[in-house]
């Protein structure tokens, strides 16, 4: 890599509409940007239904959950996008945040 691209490959994604490529034919871009945002709605909705009873993963995985709103807000966010990510994979181990020890074979 060149030096002068260097972090410049590295995306940033801060909803599911930024997953969304954009080459997508104009007739399914607002069927997919809709969709995106009820993934951003139920990712934000998972995020506080954990931050008010933390599994184990949670606890484990991000610390408590802060006081602080904004301090807050950040690990709602973190805790919901790994939520999502459970739920798309179908990971319901409550030890477990990311599916990180699947057995061999």
């Amino acid at each position: 890599m060149s030096s002068n691209l260097r972090g410049e490959l590295a995306p940033r994604v801060d909803g599911f509409g930024d997953l969304i490529p954009h080459h997508v034919p104009e007739q399914w871009r607002q069927w997919l940007t809709d969709r995106a945002e009820d993934a951003d709605t139920r990712r934000r909705e998972l995020g506080t239904t954990i931050a008010q009873d933390v599994p184990q993963w949670a606890g484990e995985a991000l610390g408590p959950v802060p006081e602080d709103s904004i301090a807050r807000a950040e690990w709602k966010h973190k805790a919901g996008w790994v939520a999502a990510y459970r739920k798309l994979a179908g990971w319901a181990d409550d030890a477990d945040p990311l599916v990180s020890r699947r057995p061999p074979g």
